[in-house]
């Protein structure tokens, strides 16, 4: 009988041995960490550039070189204004060919805003355009606005003074997120 009793007393003792490393393993199983790797792929292309620019207006100036688009992003035009008030207008659309909308950024381009004359009484002004408040210009879409040079009436004239003259325009682009409320830049 004492045989009988060392031989349960045996086996309760590795039945607990047993029920203490199982409820150890899956102690440790339910409280390490699980490290998941994931992968995803996002397919987007950034291609927003100066589709054309073309004169639209024309009063007592001629174009001496240009209008032309280099690398994309800057328009560039060489005009001479011939008389007091003359002006030149060319119309610039700029091509969203990205896969997101987008929006000027205002730090990074070239945008004359003020309405100021240079010494020489030549004026350079964008319309279509609003400062600090620039559209968003959607995925396929474009955007077209106007950009004039003209000399200021109020400012004396010389030929000497108003000779064939180099412009540009540069424009940059960044992304932004959109919704039907309104954009975040």
């Amino acid at each position: 009988m004492r045989k009988r009793i060392k031989h349960y007393k045996l086996i309760l003792a590795l039945m607990l041995i047993l029920l203490s490393l199982g409820m150890t393993i899956g102690y440790s199983i339910l409280g390490s960490d699980i490290k998941m790797t994931t992968t995803t792929n996002i397919s987007s292309k950034f291609d927003v550039y100066i589709e054309s620019i073309r004169e639209s207006s024309s009063y007592n100036a001629e174009t001496t070189s240009g209008p032309t688009i280099t690398g994309r992003n800057t328009a560039n035009v060489g005009v001479k204004l011939l008389a007091k008030n003359a002006s030149v207008t060319y119309q610039i659309t700029v091509r969203n060919s990205s896969t997101f909308p987008v929006q000027l950024n205002e730090g990074e381009s070239s945008i004359p805003f003020s309405a100021a004359p240079d010494i020489d009484g030549i004026v350079v002004t964008v319309s279509g355009l609003y400062q600090d408040d620039y559209p968003i210009v959607m995925p396929g879409e474009a955007l077209t606005f106007n950009y004039e040079i003209y000399h200021d009436p109020s400012q004396d004239f010389s030929h000497s003074t108003v000779s064939a003259r180099n412009f540009s325009i540069t424009l940059v682009f960044d992304q932004c997120d959109y919704d039907e409320g309104g954009a975040e830049g």
